[in-house]
């Protein structure tokens, strides 16, 4: 056996000795080793928390950040989003304060206030007339004249043309087609400009007439009807003639109704039905009153809203447009094209002219006069 030997090479058995001291030397080894062993395992777990720390402290720095600038941003957005409405609001009122200003000044003046198929000879605003005596008989044509006109108003460079349309003279049968200066604007034209050509014998008639467009009036208000107080009585039959029946038939469904009961249950049966039928007719003619008299008051409410819509725009409008003068600047050139034409034609003639208007005043007398009258 060696000195190293632990086992017996005859049995195989361990030395005692060689077990003790391979425990000690074991044991030695294993306690010299350890604290190395846990140094370095703790460091490296210390490591790799602290690395751990960094990198979640660093993620929320960053997602701290991003939420803080997201805010920000959102609140920026928010208030730019506020002050964009406020100015938005501040501007709706200011069109609204415009649009209020402008309608107290001038109406809300517009083309469906007014009727594009009719005429009042008494709603005239003024008039132009020149007349020429010939010594023989004048062989121009109103259409030919009508011609050199838009031929004259064309060379001027005046912005309107002549066309020729039919109207309706005060809401009557009265028809007839005439000559109409219409303007080449987008500003709303109030008053309808006539050109009018006529032979009286060896006199000669041109003139211009400036009406104001009346009214587009809806359909003349029925008279409404009154309610009879016996009908309001014989309406309220309905009701007792309904129970009076019903009671019957309870009466004939529970075989009640024999002898002095059924006699009564008969007369209650037609005493129902009678009462009923009156009831019954009461209700549907005092129903058709009311729907008569309901479409009444919306026909009076349409026909006075449309003469208030037109007297608080177009009416006012129409003489209001002398202050602004657009319109009425272009109907003097087209009468100065006219005059042009007519000193053409009529050279070295007699002539007289006449101009008269009617103000505002006397206008106003006048449809106070005969609003009631196209009822």
């Amino acid at each position: 056996m060696e000195d190293n030997d632990i086992f017996c090479t005859n049995c195989g058995e361990q030395f005692p000795d060689a077990i003790v001291e391979n425990t000690v030397s074991h044991e030695q080894h294993t306690s010299d080793s350890e604290p190395e062993v846990r140094k370095i395992n703790y460091e490296e777990e210390w490591n790799s928390v602290k690395e751990n720390i960094s990198n979640t402290a660093g993620k929320a720095i960053s997602g701290a950040q991003d939420i803080v600038a997201q805010i920000s941003q959102k609140v920026e957005d928010r208030k730019q989003s506020i002050q964009v409405q406020v100015a938005e609001e501040v501007r709706q009122q200011e069109e609204k304060k415009k649009s209020r200003k402008s309608a107290t000044l001038y109406g809300n003046v517009g083309n469906n206030y007014m009727s594009s198929t009719e005429l009042w000879s008494w709603l005239k605003k003024d008039s132009k007339r020149q007349r020429f005596f010939t010594e023989d008989f004048s062989e121009l044509t109103e259409e030919e004249f009508m011609h050199k006109i838009a031929d004259k108003i064309k060379e001027n460079g005046v912005p309107a043309h002549v066309e020729k349309r039919p109207i309706q003279w005060d809401r009557s049968s009265l028809r007839e087609e005439t000559y109409f200066v219409e303007p080449e604007t987008t500003a709303v034209n109030p008053l309808s400009c006539l050109i009018q050509f006529n032979h009286i014998g060896k006199f000669t008639f041109v003139e211009e007439k400036t009406f104001i467009t009346p009214p587009d009036l809806p359909e003349v208000p029925m008279s409404p009807l009154s309610v009879d107080p016996t009908l309001l009585k014989k309406a309220g039959y309905l009701i007792m003639g309904i129970l009076l029946l019903i009671v019957s038939v309870c009466f004939f469904m529970l075989n009640a109704a024999v002898g002095m009961f059924g006699f009564l249950a008969v007369v209650a049966f037609l005493a129902g039905a009678l009462l009923t039928f009156i009831g019954f007719n009461s209700s549907t003619k005092l129903k058709a009153i009311r729907e008569h008299n309901q479409k009444c008051e919306e026909q009076e409410k349409a026909w006075n809203a449309a003469w208030t819509n037109w007297q608080n725009s177009i009416f006012l409008h129409s003489f209001q447009e002398d202050i602004n003068g657009h319109l009425s600047r272009i109907f003097d050139s087209v009468f100065d094209c006219i005059k042009q034409v007519s000193d053409e034609e009529f050279k070295g003639r007699v002539s007289q002219e006449h101009e008269d208007s009617n103000n505002m005043n006397e206008l106003e007398q006048l449809i106070a006069r005969r609003k009631e009258d196209y009822r």
